[in-house]
């Protein structure tokens, strides 16, 4: 109701303040809206319970509107009078919620001067330079700040001037260099007070930590990235469950490890960038799950790509070209077929990131439209053999289903198929990826592909690959029981299931490999 109430008052004063039509604010909905809001805020008043400042500036908003639509002086005055009253009761409690050029009135009036305590003229002076970029307005703030005594509250607002004024773009970075320590230094000074209050207590590490991050985009100094995530952790530890803080601080974290990523070689890249990945979709979950707007996703998209640049596909070695690029030795892609590649990576990331549900991303990739090749199949499975060997399987089990899926769509299932192929790295990562984390959707599709190796090589009575097929059938129901206990005697890296020029024979273990004829 009070979500209903607020939206019609505020449409009405917006049809108003576009069309000048009087008829929008001065009939009786609107006027019986504003009547049931006031009420509210009268009973929180009366039990001395936290005011709904939506609900004031709302209401003020409202008889403001009504008092320019009177065309009746004396109406006009009574309405202007109303809002100024609740515009008085905002001051008091939110003043920034007011407009500035009521302040010197509601201050007469209300004998509330939010301007008394430098402090607190210097906390608007910030926020003033945050959202307009007046640096005169911290230069200003600044000096009220050093002639007050050092308190949580001061030493705050002052390193939150430091650290606006650090960000301008049109200073030497050696100047904005020195307002970043300083600003880093008060802040941690004041993270290490105690505090009551959990939210304060992450408040103020969130604080340390988007300061740690402006320095190392100032330096370019790693530690400052550690310093960054450190703080954030110690955030989301503080923070009470399911708060924006605690969002706040998942989110800082995932950014800080993304980060971090670029100057580590592929395998701890990778790991860098799943933890990324993890606590920015943490982030997203914890909004959606109170209902509050979801943070902006375009960090979790960018350490998506990111990850399956590093994981996904391409060389075992540390990668120095773009997402999906052809690997050196590898014979270069047509135009089209690195473009559909780089189509594919993308709906894989965006499985992962839960942005499109896993069968929509599967209609794209079979609908005739999506014309990939068979050579940009082969590419996808021979750059996904290494990674799903050194410890990728499950990062790319979302671009080897796609991968199979159009394939089968194309081309069918059988041995003259890509398909068939690439089947084998699919079902390799899927028995890998069982052992790290069980999934009985997953187990039971790479069961199914199995057998439909089997059939085929049956009806063809190929007895060689047949065997080894079985021999991979039986490690995919085994894998996940054994996961990675050592002394297993299976090696964890990829095993064709059917022969072909480059396959390597599987030994069952503790039995010696046969050397292949000549």
């Amino acid at each position: 109701m009070r979500d209903a109430l607020l939206r019609q008052l505020a449409e009405r004063v917006a049809d108003f303040g576009d069309s000048g039509a009087p008829d929008v604010v001065l009939d009786d909905a609107g006027v019986k809206a504003a009547e049931e809001l006031t009420a509210v805020v009268g009973d929180v008043l009366d039990e001395r319970r936290a005011v709904d400042t939506d609900i004031l500036r709302t209401v003020a908003a409202y008889h403001w509107a009504r008092s320019l639509a009177h065309t009746d002086s004396a109406l006009s005055a009574a309405e202007h009078m109303r809002a100024m009253h609740v515009f008085g009761l905002l001051y008091v409690i939110d003043h920034r919620r007011v407009p500035r050029e009521l302040w010197g009135q509601l201050t007469m009036e209300t004998g509330h001067d939010p301007w008394r305590d430098p402090v607190d003229h210097a906390s608007d002076l910030v926020l003033d330079a945050a959202e307009g970029g007046d640096s005169s307005a911290l230069d200003e703030a600044m000096a009220l700040l050093h002639g007050s005594p050092s308190s949580p509250y001061r030493d705050t607002t002052l390193g939150l001037a430091l650290h606006h004024r650090a960000g301008s773009a049109d200073r030497p970075v050696t100047d904005r260099l020195v307002d970043a320590d300083s600003a880093i230094e008060l802040f941690a000074r004041v993270a290490a007070l105690p505090e009551e209050s959990p939210a304060r207590r992450a408040y103020r590490q969130l604080t340390l930590a988007n300061a740690f991050t402006q320095r190392f985009e100032l330096s370019a100094d790693y530690t400052d990235l550690t310093g960054a995530e450190s703080a954030a952790r110690r955030a989301f530890s503080e923070a009470p469950e399911g708060s924006p803080e605690q969002a706040a601080a998942a989110e800082g974290i995932g950014v800080s490890l993304g980060r971090r990523a670029d100057e580590e070689p592929v395998p701890e890249a990778a790991t860098l960038l799943r933890g990324a990945v993890r606590r920015l979709r943490l982030a997203v979950d914890l909004d959606k799950a109170s209902g509050r707007e979801p943070v902006d996703r375009s960090d979790l998209r960018k350490a998506m790509g990111l990850l399956l640049n590093r994981t996904a596909l391409g060389p075992d070695e540390e990668q120095q070209g773009e997402v999906w690029e052809a690997r050196a030795d590898s014979a270069p892609l047509a135009p089209d077929d690195v473009r559909n590649v780089l189509v594919l990576g993308d709906l894989a990331s965006k499985i992962v990131a839960r942005v499109i549900p896993e069968a929509e991303a599967v209609r794209r990739v079979i609908a005739p439209t999506f014309a990939i090749s068979k050579e940009a199949v082969g590419y996808v499975v021979d750059a996904a053999i290494g990674p799903v060997g050194s410890g990728a399987a499950e990062d790319l089990m979302p671009a080897l289903t796609l991968t199979l899926e159009a394939s089968a769509a194309r081309w069918g299932t059988g041995p003259e198929s890509p398909w068939w192929r690439a089947s084998d790295t699919y079902v390799e990562a899927a028995r890998l990826s069982l052992g790290r984390r069980p999934d009985g959707t997953l187990f039971h599709r790479a069961r199914d592909v199995v057998r439909r190796k089997i059939e085929v090589l049956r009806e063809r009575n190929e007895t060689d690959d047949l065997a080894k097929t079985l021999f991979a059938a039986g490690l995919l129901h085994l894998s996940p029981y054994f996961g990675e206990v050592p002394g297993t005697g299976i090696q964890q890296r990829p095993r064709p299931l059917a022969g072909s020029s480059e396959a390597v024979p599987v030994t069952p273990p503790g039995r010696p490999r046969a050397r292949r004829r000549p």
